[in-house]
């Protein structure tokens, strides 16, 4: 660099404002020059400060919270985030360029039209009472505790391919009485506690939280692609043919039996309903928990993809019953298991009245050593007659490969067991799988 060169730089630098002095410049109303008025990012909150400069372009965030400005200017350039909680702005320039908006707690009534938003709107506690035409909110909507009673049909949240993130529209608190035909929310919807009765048959979300609402039915032949969460809902049955390709969470609500053709992609939860049968078309791509109902059998050929959880009240299983995840029988009426049960994960039996294992009982994706018996994950034993007899047998076997197995026995058992595991370790080679005794 030239000396010349090096003099001129120096002098930007030592000319240059800090944002402390910018920050005073714009309290007391100095006038700014061309060069202060592009920022990098700016925080006024909570001074006295009442009014912003034309031409203020700020490349980041602008924080105007707990200010005692009541207007913004025509031509504010905010590429980050604009703040104006708490304060009295009532209205956003027609043009305003943003990447997102947290408005809570402040006077803002009004939005104007075609307002694109790439991340985030909040507006809740608010004096917003309606919402513009064309407006896209790429992250989340927050209009909780605010007056609106109706969303526009064009509305899209969550739907920005750019936005990395998980987004929500919040509709809880408000008057909002209906959902629009072709409502498309990127992430949860949030419909806890509104007067909300019924769902569009078009909606779509990951996730819809019905707690506290007054919804009594489901539309017909449902199809839904994400997940619905209706417990504590005045739901008492579900629509033939239902699809809910996530989970299903009926726990604690008065359904009392499930409909044809039922689909759920992942998880269904039924605890503490007033079930006592399931479908013999009843398909769940995910884990099932049964607990606290009065189910005593399960339908023949019945197969789980994710973990099962059965009842106290369940006495038997179907003949050729197999359950990818883990199978929880613990505390249940069962005193035998079918002779060709597989299981992917973890089997316990603490508290049963089971007094023999099945020989072509599969519990993992080991290979089979002894006695036709497969253990690649948990066998959980403890608290039933099988301890001694198990141990007696040494039925032990090899894991998959590279599986690392977790060994746990009751003190009176742990020496006896100690020594058959060690030895088949020793006689077979590789590792063995979890035998908790």
């Amino acid at each position: 660099m030239n000396p010349s060169s090096l003099r001129i730089s120096l002098k930007s630098l030592l000319n240059e404002i800090t944002p402390g002095q910018l920050k005073n410049k714009l309290i007391k109303g100095v006038p700014l020059t061309p060069e202060e008025l592009n920022v990098r990012k700016l925080d006024l909150s909570n001074t006295d400060i009442t009014s912003l400069p034309p031409g203020l372009r700020v490349k980041r965030d602008l924080n105007l919270k707990n200010t005692k400005i009541t207007s913004l200017p025509d031509d504010l350039e905010v590429g980050g985030f604009l703040s104006i909680g708490k304060t009295e702005i009532t209205s956003l320039p027609d043009d305003l360029g943003v990447s997102g908006i947290n408005a809570i707690g402040s006077a803002l009534a009004s939005l104007p039209d075609d307002l694109e938003i790439d991340s985030h709107l909040y507006l809740s506690d608010t004096k917003i009472t309606s919402l513009p035409k064309n407006l896209k909110v790429g992250g989340d909507l927050d209009l909780e505790n605010t007056k609106i009673t109706s969303l526009p049909d064009d509305l899209e949240v969550g739907l920005n391919p750019a936005y990395i993130g998980y987004a929500h529209l919040d509709l809880r608190g408000t008057g909002i009485t209906s959902l629009p035909k072709g409502l498309k929310v990127g992430g949860d919807l949030k419909l806890q506690d509104t007067k909300i009765t019924s769902l569009p048959d078009d909606v779509e979300a990951d996730m819809i939280w019905m707690r506290g609402t007054p919804i009594t039915s489901l539309p017909d032949n449902f199809t839904f692609n994400g997940s619905l969460h209706l417990k504590d809902t005045p739901i008492t049955s579900l629509p033939d043919n239902l699809k809910v390709g996530g989970h299903l969470w009926l726990d604690d609500t008065k359904i009392d039996s499930l409909p044809n053709n039922l689909k759920v992609g992942k998880r269904l939860g039924l605890t503490n309903t007033l079930i006592t049968s399931l479908p013999d078309d009843l398909e769940v791509g995910g884990g099932l928990d049964l607990r606290g109902t009065e189910i005593t059998s399960l339908p023949a050929g019945f197969k789980v993809k994710g973990g099962l959880i059965v009842p106290k009240a369940t006495t038997s299983l179907p003949a050729d019953l197999t359950v990818r995840g883990s199978l929880n029988l613990r505390g249940t009426a069962i005193t035998s298991l079918p002779d060709d049960l597989k299981v992917g994960d973890t089997l316990d039996l603490r508290d049963t009245g089971i007094t023999s294992l099945p020989n072509r009982l599969k519990i993992g994706w080991a290979m089979p050593i002894q006695y036709n018996k497969y253990l690649g994950y948990h066998l959980d034993l403890r608290d039933t007659p099988l301890v001694k007899q198990y141990i007696k047998q040494a039925k032990i076997v090899r894991s998959a490969p590279g599986y690392v197995p977790y060994l746990k026995f009751s003190d009176s058992d742990k020496d006896v067991a100690r020594r058959l595991i060690r030895r088949d370790i020793e006689s077979k080679g590789g590792k063995v799988g979890t035998i908790i005794i």
